[in-house]
């Protein structure tokens, strides 16, 4: 029988097991700064003046300045590689799923969780927040209070 000792095989942990060929960091223009490490992934199609007013005033709530945090559009194929680009602290996704061909995770929205030593936040979308007050209520006291830790 061959004992395996745990320190010769943590090494294999810390490689990337998933990279998105198809993703270009140059292509990604974040919004704000980067200054909290909080990264708001919202769906590209959801993102209009409105709701971007919406974002900032949710975000303002939680105590946070434009130059605290990077908002980015996204899509479904790319969450995983913008996280990897970015290794965000926290991550808030507005109607962006955390799946992918290597990883696949059925988490509910507006509960904050802990993955890969990131706090995540999944969330609906900001349409479906603004005009939805049960929806904008549960994102506030089940998620970002809880998430930022807000009394």
């Amino acid at each position: 029988m061959i004992e395996n000792n745990i320190e010769e095989l943590l090494h294999i942990y810390e490689q990337t097991m998933y990279t998105d060929t198809d993703f270009n960091p140059d292509a990604v223009l974040p919004k704000g700064g980067f200054e909290k490490k909080i990264l708001v992934l919202v769906n590209a199609s959801d993102m209009n003046a409105e709701n971007e007013i919406l974002l900032g005033k949710m975000l303002a709530a939680c105590g946070f300045q434009i130059n605290d945090y990077y908002v980015v559009l996204g899509n479904a194929f790319n969450v995983i590689a913008l996280v990897t680009h970015f290794q965000p602290e926290t991550v808030l996704l507005f109607d962006l799923p955390l799946q992918s061909a290597a990883f696949n995770s059925f988490k509910e929205k507006n509960k904050p969780f802990r993955f890969g030593g990131i706090k995540w936040l999944l969330c609906d979308s900001l349409t479906a927040v603004s005009g939805n007050p049960a929806l904008k209520s549960a994102l506030w006291t089940s998620g970002l209070k809880i998430l930022f830790n807000i009394n």
